[in-house]
């Protein structure tokens, strides 16, 4: 479901470290300790929302923003098809202006 933790809805598995890395930093190969060295977990997330059409007129010239909360790695965002932007910065999170795509 979105929103939600892949992990904690059956896809992968949870991880959680309060000291350590859960991965093992050797670059250029970093990978999940005690994992396969190939495991690179990737998804999609989809979902609908259905704006009122005079929410739009609420508005009033100010720009509408996308808000996600956190991702583990990186994630490319899409909005009607169109390609909104890209975040790669580990469980922080990101805003995107989907004004024009909404």
């Amino acid at each position: 479901p979105v929103p939600g933790n892949w992990e904690l809805n059956g896809y992968g598995f949870p991880i959680y470290v309060n000291i350590g890395y859960a991965i093992k930093p050797e670059p250029p190969r970093v990978v999940y300790k005690g994992v396969d060295p190939d495991y690179n977990p990737t998804g999609v997330y989809r979902t609908t929302v259905t704006l009122p059409a005079d929410w739009f007129a609420s508005l009033d010239g100010h720009d509408l923003y996308l808000r996600v909360g956190a991702v583990t790695s990186a994630m490319y965002v899409y909005v009607n098809g169109q390609e909104v932007g890209y975040s790669q910065d580990s469980k922080l999170p990101a805003e995107f202006d989907v004004t024009e795509q909404a």
